[in-house]
């Protein structure tokens, strides 16, 4: 027995001849799914960019529900003030002192109430934009002043629909699924190589870098898939059923998003109409109360049409504003629905 050394190096080269375009259809796919994230991204954008919209204006309703609040516990209490001047003279009864005293309370504890609820959604709003909860300062203002209300273009072009990030996602994933169909049936082929390897080779390594030591062998190599035991036609059939799946799901994300699209349409086209009907309400009802305040102190009325009076203008209002906030919302949401909105 003898030992020795052997110094060796090798290089092995090896490119596909892709003439069934298995490679490239692989490539396709690839780049469609791609695509495919990056809507998804878009849509989570959407998404946060929809939540901060709805939550700020939910914050201007409530700025607009505090000070309906506190104009209302304002008015009860200078009712209370008369009421008791009135009693003291016997004008009025105790028992309207008592139950104008409950109206004053029932006022002033639903401002603490409101004044948590908006904290909290502030709170929500600092984490949708990054914030820790209490460093952000949004000094009280109406809802109505906030924000100009811009005019829903008549029969949106069904083109707007094409920047839904959904949509964008359904296409790419089925373009992606059709992709693997060819590359699926590529498997059905042969596969053409061609093979190089190179390199070096000897016993002394001081004649590593000689001419005698270097070897080399280049051909074509080829693989036939004859004993696959149906692995590629079982390949071929999930392909195909997966594309006929995403077809029917990109199918229904488009008939899904036109729905949505003209659901929030006729939601705003009647909001449009409510707020105009309750503004006519609420004048209607404000003007009531100032009648039934004349009226009671001339002693024509009695102070219950007064609290009627001031019960309507104050629900009126409040509704009002419930109104305005949800068309805003429902605009934030056609914003979205939209794709990332509208051009006039």
């Amino acid at each position: 027995g003898t030992s020795f050394d052997l110094w060796t190096s090798a290089l092995d080269l090896r490119g596909e001849m892709d003439f069934w375009g298995r490679i490239r259809r692989g490539r396709e796919a690839a780049a469609a799914d791609a695509q495919a994230i990056e809507q998804d991204a878009r849509a989570v954008a959407l998404t946060l960019i929809s939540d901060v919209g709805q939550s700020y204006f939910r914050i201007r309703e409530l700025d607009e529900q505090l000070d309906i609040a506190t104009r209302a516990l304002t008015v009860r209490q200078e009712y209370l003030e008369i009421i008791q001047k009135r009693a003291s003279v016997g004008l009025a009864s105790d028992f309207d002192v008592k139950r104008t005293e409950v109206l004053v309370a029932e006022a002033a504890g639903l401002i603490p109430d409101l004044a948590r609820t908006r904290t909290v959604e502030l709170h929500r709003l600092e984490v949708l934009t990054g914030m820790s909860p209490g460093s952000l300062s949004l000094h009280s203002k109406a809802l109505r002043t906030v924000v100009i209300q811009p005019n829903i273009p008549v029969g949106l072009p069904s083109q707007l629909l094409e920047r839904r990030p959904d949509i964008l996602q359904a296409e790419s994933t089925l373009m992606a699924s059709n992709a693997r169909i060819g590359q699926a049936r590529a498997y059905f082929f042969p596969t053409l190589s061609i093979t190089g390897q190179g390199g070096l080779q000897s016993v002394e390594f001081s004649n590593w870098f000689t001419g005698s030591s270097s070897n080399y062998s280049i051909g074509p190599s080829i693989i036939l898939p004859i004993f696959q035991g149906g692995t590629n036609l079982a390949r071929l059939d999930s392909a195909e059923s997966r594309h006929v799946q995403m077809l029917e799901s990109y199918q229904q994300t488009i008939l899904q998003a036109f729905r949505e699209v003209a659901d929030l349409l006729t939601s705003l086209s009647a909001r449009a109409e409510q707020l105009a009907r309750q503004r006519e309400q609420l004048s209607a009802a404000q003007e009531a109360v100032r009648l039934a305040d004349v009226r009671y102190r001339k002693g024509l009325v009695t102070y219950l049409d007064v609290l009627d009076a001031q019960r309507t203008a104050l629900a009126a209002e409040t509704q009002l504003v419930l109104t305005e906030r949800t068309r805003l919302t429902d605009m934030v949401s056609l914003f979205k629905a939209l794709g990332g909105g509208w051009a006039m």
